[in-house]
């Protein structure tokens, strides 16, 4: 029997027939050395290929391969290997064929802000055993911090690009590419590299936080948690699939604001609104509790405004509470006291009453200090900016933004 077939070729063939016989293998590709074969799954993925020349009768001193060694090797060094799940999705195996260094990405706007679901193509040199050209070797995406750390192949100088479906490219020109190092990788190091679009990407709502009127007697208590999804089609996959990738950690970045009827309207219209409560890149909230009005409808709006090619998994539960203090002149006037604010190192909260509960939450939701007896709060590690305090006396729950300055 004669065979002059392709690596790819055979490793497709290999791929249908251990499926047929439900034997679980996955398809790899080391595409800078312009190679591809699989992997079985037992306990941990193994090294497969039957591979051209296993077919023929002689075979020959090249081709005559059929490797089923543990961990199999070549006498090149991979840059990277990847796998493909069903949906398009790329796995990195690049640790189970060459000795790995860690390379960290991060896509950013000029601005500074992250760019979340970013794909990255990474590029090799030298290549295809001795080449000293670049030639692409893999694909990374960059989760909601826009940061991507992968394992890539040792002795390799690496360049990566970023293609964004709503921002293009970075650099702007897709024929160029960021340097990520400069002399080879060394195994166990670490290598990191900033690529930066051009352009701001940050499109905030347009709204304005406005203080409620009054005093009200409604609240709600809010329990929410999302969970990132990361969606994308994978170029190299012939059939443009588009896969989902749900976050292992359980976090996500929604906004999420409260508004009466009338500024609903306005934010569905896209026009500019007001909001009483707005949070933006918000991953939780837990028994995160706020005053509403009563002389209106409330609508609590949660959004994935801000998370572009991330879709958002929400949960939320939210409970209606009576005796709630809306008006600041309450938190100010003998009730509640805090103070100062702004204030750069202590703050301090006084009550007519002997027993509070006092939670204080970041702009994202979380919680991040209770308070006890003499309510005192040092923010002592935590960044400057606005924090949400939370008090409630057993009578009512008061609401009030703070300003930490370094």
């Amino acid at each position: 029997m004669k065979h002059d077939g392709m690596c790819n070729e055979d490793a497709f063939l290999v791929a249908a027939t251990c499926r047929t016989a439900l034997i679980p293998i996955i398809y790899l590709g080391t595409w800078s050395e312009d190679h591809v074969f699989g992997a079985v799954w037992d306990l941990d993925w193994h090294h497969f290929e039957f591979f051209r020349g296993g077919l023929s009768e002689r075979g020959n001193a090249f081709y005559g391969i059929t490797n089923m060694l543990d961990r199999g090797s070549y006498s090149w060094k991979n840059a990277m290997v990847e796998g493909f799940r069903p949906d398009g999705y790329t796995v990195n195996f690049t640790e189970y064929y060459a000795n790995t260094s860690n390379l960290k990405l991060r896509v950013l706007d000029n601005a500074g802000n992250p760019v979340a679901g970013a794909m990255i193509n990474l590029f090799a040199s030298p290549s295809m055993g001795t080449s000293s050209n670049f030639v692409k070797c893999g694909t990374v995406f960059t989760d909601r911090n826009g940061n991507a750390d992968f394992k890539a192949g040792e002795q390799k100088r690496y360049l990566a690009q970023a293609y964004h479906p709503i921002f293009g490219w970075a650099p702007r020109d897709s024929t160029r590419a960021f340097s990520v190092n400069s002399v080879n990788t060394v195994a166990g190091s670490t290598y990191s590299a900033n690529l930066v679009y051009e352009i701001n990407t940050e499109n905030d709502l347009q709204v304005n936080q406005v203080r409620m009127d009054g005093n009200g007697t409604y609240g709600i208590r809010i329990n929410l948690r999302s969970q990132d999804v990361l969606t994308h089609r994978n170029s190299r996959d012939s059939q443009r699939s588009r896969f989902y990738l749900w976050n292992e950690e359980d976090k996500g970045n929604i906004t999420a604001f409260l508004c009466d009827s009338i500024n609903f309207e306005n934010f569905k219209r896209k026009q500019p609104f007001e909001a009483f409560e707005y949070y933006k890149h918000l991953e939780s909230a837990e028994d995160f509790n706020l005053p509403v009005q009563t002389n209106s409808k409330n609508y609590l709006v949660i959004s994935a405004h801000h998370s572009f090619t991330h879709g958002q998994n929400v949960n939320a539960k939210i409970d209606l509470l009576e005796g709630v203090s809306t008006s600041v002149s309450d938190i100010n006037s003998g009730k509640v006291r805090i103070f100062p604010n702004p204030f750069n190192e202590f703050l301090k909260i006084e009550s007519d009453e002997q027993e509070l509960t006092v939670s204080i939450y970041d702009m994202y939701g979380r919680l991040v200090n209770s308070l006890e007896y003499p309510y005192i709060w040092n923010p002592k590690g935590l960044e400057q900016g606005v924090y949400n305090v939370i008090i409630n006396d057993g009578k009512n729950i008061y609401s009030e933004k703070v300003v930490y300055i370094k």
